[in-house]
């Protein structure tokens, strides 16, 4: 379940960065689960695979685990997917709180088309559509370390400007809700300031914050 909303305008500002990058861009909620996409119907070489259980499950793990430890730093992650491509991994943070993630990907470091394909198509060789990822696997893009690092400072340039019109919105309900459920669960346990702050990426004073306009406002409901 999503507890964020978002404008059509982060849509815009996904096509323009895709036409000035050539990059596929993903947005995620707070779960890591998947909200809008630049190009949203990706025909590609990863989505070729996706079909495959055992292949989904491989890519799943890779994107979690540069999504926690995305979370863990609060900073950018670059790294590479089980299938060798590069792709990145960025928090978007306000106010100490973890909204989301945007994500960039399905391109390659390696110079050397031919190999990469080579290396893919061995990847894939189990898989009854071999002769389709050849295909897919050539039209993979290559990106230098100098492009990946200019489409890192403009997708630094996109989270701030989504923060500052407010393009994304976490609910603050929700997140109370979540902090109860969390409390609820965890009622046997010795549970301080510090763990939920760790448990929900979210600093002491944001926290402090949070809770303090939530009781205002119930005072006033009530």
């Amino acid at each position: 379940m999503a507890f964020i909303s978002y404008d059509d305008e982060i849509r815009e500002l996904f096509e323009q960065f895709y036409v000035l990058t050539g990059i596929r861009i993903v947005l995620k909620d707070e779960n890591f689960e998947r909200i809008i996409a630049y190009p949203d119907n990706d025909k590609g070489f990863c989505s070729c695979l996706r079909q495959f259980p055992e292949f989904l499950e491989k890519c799943n793990e890779s994107d979690t685990k540069a999504l926690i430890n995305c979370r863990k730093s609060q900073k950018i992650t670059i790294y590479k997917c089980h299938a060798g491509l590069t792709e990145v991994a960025a928090p978007i943070i306000d106010n100490g709180i973890v909204m989301g993630y945007i994500m960039l990907g399905q391109v390659t470091d390696n110079k050397n088309k031919e190999q990469v394909t080579e290396n893919l198509v061995s990847l894939c060789e189990k898989y009854t559509c071999a002769g389709t990822v050849k295909e897919k696997a050539k039209k993979i893009k290559y990106k230098s370390s100098k492009q990946m690092y200019a489409a890192q400072k403009i997708l630094d340039a996109c989270i701030s400007c989504i923060i500052l019109k407010k393009m994304l919105r976490l609910s603050k309900s929700d997140i109370f809700s979540r902090i109860d459920e969390y409390i609820d669960r965890h009622l046997s346990e010795d549970i301080d300031v510090e763990t939920l702050c760790r448990e929900f990426n979210i600093s002491r004073t944001s926290l402090y914050e949070l809770m303090s306009s939530h009781v205002s406002y119930g005072k006033k409901s009530s």
